[in-house]
């Protein structure tokens, strides 16, 4: 039994390194990556701690970017400092 089971039966992680580029419209402000969206069983829920509305809010205005977190502003999350 593993001490902490991981949702919907993943049983193995892969990680692939890649190159990207943000979308015209992201890099215009100045930016490489947009805000990290949640995604589950296959579709953008949103964030699970701040309403930052529907996934397609930024995905109209940017195009679809990869997102991450700010960890240093806290924005979208996490709301409290973390040690990384």
């Amino acid at each position: 039994i593993p001490r902490c089971p991981r949702p919907s039966g993943i049983s193995r992680i892969r990680r692939y390194e890649i190159t990207m580029r943000s979308t015209p419209e992201l890099y215009a402000r100045g930016m490489n990556f947009g805000v990290r969206y949640a995604f589950d069983a296959g579709k953008c829920t949103g964030s699970n701690v701040r309403w930052l509305g529907p996934c397609s809010n930024t995905w109209d205005r940017f195009g679809h970017v990869v997102g991450c977190n700010n960890f240093r502003d806290h924005y979208p999350y996490p709301l409290v400092d973390t040690e990384y």
